[in-house]
C-alpha cells in the first residue's frame, strides 16, 4: 500500500480524537520496537562453561517412589 502524505494526513484526522491518539501510539511502539531490535547485539553462546560442575544421580530414570507423589500419605 503506497499512500500520499496527503491521504494518510486526511484519513488520520477524520479520525476520532481518541482514535488518533490510538494510531500515535502504535506508531511510536513500532518505532521504539524497530530502534530495540536494531541496537540489540547477541553474544554467540559459549558450550562447556560448567562442563564437570552438574553431577546427575546414578537413579536418575528409575521411577520416583509412592511417597514422593503422595507427599508421605501412604
Amino acid at each position: 500500500m503506497n499512500l500520499s502524505i496527503e491521504e494518510l494526513t486526511t484519513t488520520f484526522c477524520s479520525l476520532p480524537e481518541q482514535d488518533q491518539q490510538e494510531v500515535f501510539d502504535f506508531m511510536y511502539f513500532l518505532k521504539t520496537k524497530s530502534a530495540r531490535v536494531q541496537t540489540k547485539h547477541y553474544k554467540p553462546l559459549k558450550l562447556g562453561l560448567f562442563k564437570g560442575q552438574i553431577r546427575m544421580s546414578n537413579d536418575f530414570n528409575e521411577p520416583l517412589p509412592d511417597s514422593f507423589w503422595l507427599e508421605g500419605k501412604l
